[in-house]
């Protein structure tokens, strides 16, 4: 079966997407720091504990999961270390982002020029 871990497996997204994995009789590997917090989370599916992004991104070089789901932020922080762990090996990575509430000034206040008017 294909490994899929969900870092940040705790946590409300975290939580959210392993449900919606068990759904699909998909059954996820949370990671996350605190071992009792991820043995409540799991309902008896795996867990990895690491203490750091850095040694998230040593379980992953050293496991090799199929897939990876960070939801561990903050993105800019961890996203770079975490991709990097999961290149060497054909690991899928989904990174979850989050935009404010509204989309930032600059990119709803932009419009497609009409057709006629593009070159």
């Amino acid at each position: 079966m294909t490994e899929v871990w969900i870092l940040g497996g705790t946590g409300r997204s975290g939580r959210a997407i392993a449900a919606e994995l068990r759904k699909r009789d998909i059954r996820p590997v949370l990671v996350g720091r605190d071992a009792k917090r991820l043995a409540e989370a799991a309902k008896g599916d795996e867990v990895v504990v690491a203490a750091s992004v850095d040694d998230l991104a040593a379980e992953i070089g050293r496991r090799r999961p199929a897939v990876v789901v960070n939801t561990v932020g903050p993105f800019s922080a961890t996203a770079a270390p975490l991709a990097r762990a999961c290149l060497p090996a054909s690991t899928t990575s989904t990174w979850r982002t989050t935009w404010p509430r509204s989309p930032p000034r600059s990119v709803s206040a932009r419009r497609p020029r009409p057709p006629a008017a593009r070159s």
